[in-house]
């Protein structure tokens, strides 16, 4: 069994915001429809992800789509015209509060084109909270042995995520957003994500909506009340969906606690972002997944 992992699927556009997509993390229309063509035999129905002992002699592949965006629909729409069911992960705080994602407003940092001043700014905010120069230096190493971001992108990456946390990270965030990127954020909210209406068109066409959060955090850099908080209020939102119980860990966050709130508030299959074939005996709260802009067939 093979579980794909999607984000992005739009066509390149060089007036919104080039260097988020300049490296390739994404898929274009076209793409992602010549993949699907290539694989729509070996396409298998979501639900049989409850079926272990079926998935076990399976080597069929299952679609996955991770972080509730606009282009979704588009991909909804077109997979059901094809008779394929998919699951889509919704981070439903960032929908019902018109928030964002705190890796794309970090993404939008790092294509902003003032990645020397940000670069800048958070090392003298992490250097005047005491953290030496090796500890800031550390930031600069990715933690993917196939990185392809410059070392800047990922200080401005790693920093952002991890050396500031909860209420400080997002004051960190907000700050740099509205000095750096001088868009609407309202109307860049509107494009980039689903809206709920959205979110029970792609339910009525037969998909399968799972959570991918409350506003996606990346959860091993959380405290335990906030994880529960993160995991509880998207089960809630959830069961106004889906009767299945499926949650994908922002960023892959995953641990032996996050697990063990997980199973407490009833999530019955996980899926992280380790780029791999599923191996058996498989652990089903934290599935791999196989990033769909590293395979070939979209290509």
């Amino acid at each position: 069994m093979k579980i794909f992992m999607l984000h992005d699927v739009r066509s390149f556009n060089p007036d919104f915001f080039p260097e988020r997509y300049s490296q390739h993390s994404f898929l274009t229309n076209d793409e992602f429809l010549r993949g699907i063509n290539r694989i729509c035999t070996s396409i298998a129905q979501p639900s049989e992800l409850l079926q272990l002992a079926k998935i076990h002699s399976s080597s069929d592949i299952i679609l996955t789509f991770d972080d509730g965006l606009k282009d979704h629909l588009w991909v909804a729409e077109v997979l059901a015209s094809m008779g394929i069911s998919a699951i889509f992960f919704i981070p439903f705080g960032v929908i019902d509060k018109k928030l964002f994602i705190n890796s794309h407003l970090i993404q939008f940092l790092n294509a902003s084109g003032y990645r020397g001043e940000i670069e800048k700014y958070i090392s003298k905010f992490l250097a005047s909270f005491g953290l030496t120069e090796n500890v800031i230096k550390s930031y600069y190493v990715s933690r993917w042995t196939n990185n392809i971001w410059s070392d800047q992108e990922v200080f401005i990456t790693r920093s952002l995520r991890e050396a500031l946390s909860g209420t400080l990270r997002q004051e960190m965030i907000n700050y740099l957003v509205s000095k750096y990127l001088p868009i609407s954020l309202d109307e860049l909210h509107t494009n980039l994500y689903l809206n709920f209406s959205d979110v029970e068109r792609i339910s009525n066409l037969g998909h399968i909506i799972g959570s991918h959060g409350y506003l996606s955090l990346d959860l091993r850099f959380e405290d335990d009340a906030t994880r529960y908080n993160e995991l509880d209020k998207s089960f809630a939102y959830l069961n106004q969906y889906s009767d299945h119980r499926f949650i994908s860990y922002p960023n892959g966050g995953f641990s032996s606690e996050i697990r063990e709130i997980a199973t407490k508030i009833g999530y019955n299959i996980g899926f992280g972002t380790l780029h791999q074939d599923i191996s058996f005996p498989c652990d089903v709260l934290n599935m791999p997944r196989l990033d769909g802009t590293k395979l070939d067939i979209f290509v």
